[in-house]
């Protein structure tokens, strides 16, 4: 399958409705040496970012961003089994949106990846109350808990999460996400949680460091995507082309390709 036009065709066949149609994408990708892990990260978290930006302005309809949104879920659903599965170590997190916030593909995304490590994962769904998310914590004795906030006007939940948790005799370690932390913002944020992520690699990365649990030990294929998505994200942020981040570091171009997918060793 030619995976040039994948992202496309998965967006097209998600905004209509089309289950059938777009779970043939995904497992043409399969079929064509994808991990679920890539699909993960190169189809359905860009895919949802591309229905967000043309929900932002105003393209398509809500119920349309809806609808697609229920496709990846569904996706999510059939692909959590081929995540690969790591031995469970006993530590527990804690994954949700803030309150106000009801877009949880990526909050559901993050569980799957933390399952797939080993973790005991509750996941608390989408716009949780911080009253709730202490209840949980105390009530399951949580050791880490993932926030994702996906809209900059809800930013102020996560400093009162911060907050309220901080109070607790044992607080959880916390790291924060999702689409309305800019750099700008990550750097606010770092003062009040013990990382702000871009990706779920790079939660799971994070909070077996924050519970000193051996990075070591998380999957490969999870630590090679951590570094080559921090790496995009890095050349895009200084607004480089794969052409300028390869001649300035003496590599081709294609191994920088392979690098940012998490396919090569650097």
């Amino acid at each position: 399958m030619d995976s040039s036009g994948a992202l496309e065709r998965y967006v097209s066949r998600a905004m209509a409705g089309d289950l059938v149609g777009a779970s043939g994408v995904v497992n043409g990708l399969m079929q064509a040496g994808w991990s679920a892990h890539r699909v993960y990260e190169e189809l359905l978290a860009p895919g949802q970012r591309i229905l967000g930006e043309r929900w932002r302005r105003g393209e398509i309809d809500v119920s349309e961003e809806h609808l697609a949104t229920q496709i990846g879920l569904a996706l999510m659903s059939q692909l959590r089994e081929a995540l690969p599965s790591q031995r469970q170590h006993g530590r527990s997190v804690g994954v949700a949106t803030v309150e106000g916030d009801y877009h949880d593909l990526g909050a559901r995304m993050v569980a799957d990846y933390f399952l797939a490590d080993g973790w005991s994962v509750l996941y608390l769904g989408p716009s949780l109350p911080v009253g709730s998310l202490v209840r949980a914590v105390q009530t399951h004795r949580l050791d880490v808990v993932c926030l994702s906030c996906s809209l900059a006007p809800l930013l102020t939940e996560l400093s009162d999460a911060a907050t309220a948790l901080g109070t607790l005799q044992s607080a959880p370690a916390l790291i924060f996400g999702g689409a309305a932390i800019t750099p700008e913002v990550a750097l606010d944020l770092r003062h009040v949680a013990g990382a702000v992520v871009a990706n779920p690699a790079e939660a799971v990365v994070n909070a077996r460091r924050l519970v000193g649990l051996p990075v070591e030990g998380s999957s490969l294929e999870a630590t090679l995507l951590t570094i080559g998505q921090t790496i995009r994200r890095l050349r895009r942020e200084r607004g480089w082309s794969q052409e300028q981040l390869a001649a300035a570091a003496g590599l081709d171009r294609t191994y920088i390709t392979t690098v940012e997918i998490g396919r090569a060793h650097v």
